[in-house]
């Protein structure tokens, strides 16, 4: 067969890769193997005449899975704020009647995507649109990796228990009452993500971080 035109797939399948009219197929019937005693394994060959004809695409489709286009930079923001640190990214090249072929190694992209089997790597955080080109088709993603904005999040150390005006008030020692009984302190603060969100702590469970004293 013409390689440029059929791509085979099996001894007996043959799929098409092009536009193409002529003798693209060659046919041969060879001795079953229990004929051993005939010199030559081939007794006939013979050129099949083929038009082969593919359909202009019609569209480049990206799948996203999740289908989402937010990823967290580092797992443990993930869990906080229920983000995978990781997209899986498929192309594909759509044809009439909903026929659909995965382009996914052979498209071009600007700038490259970082893919290790389909799975976009974390990088620093910030958006970045990802142009994606495959023949004439073209198409474009948006995905945003979201860190926490350690320049605009807090935490605040207040009295505990609470009384009047303590929430005024902040606390950097806690002295000792009795033996290795000591005063208490209410931690509250905010994490502001890169993306401008923010979250009070008071959102997430006290399992799900902890403090470094």
């Amino acid at each position: 067969h013409d390689p440029s035109v059929l791509s085979e797939i099996q001894s007996n399948l043959v799929m098409a890769m092009a536009n193409g009219t002529g003798e693209l197929l060659q046919i041969q019937m060879l001795n079953p193997p229990e004929c051993n005693n005939i010199e030559t394994t081939c007794v006939k060959t013979n050129d099949a005449n083929l038009e082969v004809s593919i359909p202009d695409p019609t569209d480049l489709v990206v799948i996203l899975s999740p289908n989402i286009t937010q990823i967290a930079a580092s797992e443990a923001l993930g869990t906080l704020i229920d983000l995978p640190t990781v997209l899986y990214i498929s192309v594909m090249l759509e044809y009439p009647d909903d026929i659909r072929i995965n382009v996914t190694e052979q498209v071009t992209t600007s700038p490259p995507l970082q893919l290790n089997q389909n799975m976009l790597q974390v990088k620093p955080a910030g958006s970045q649109t990802y142009n994606i080109t495959m023949t004439t088709l073209s198409t474009s993603i948006d995905i945003e990796v979201i860190d926490i904005d350690r320049s605009a999040s807090y935490l605040e150390v207040r009295p505990y228990p609470v009384y009047a005006d303590s929430g005024q008030l902040c606390v950097n020692t806690l002295n000792s009452i009795q033996g290795s009984l000591y005063e208490q302190a209410l931690i509250t603060g905010s994490i502001v993500l890169t993306n401008g969100e923010t979250h009070s702590l008071a959102e997430f469970d006290s399992s799900q971080y902890k403090f470094n004293l």
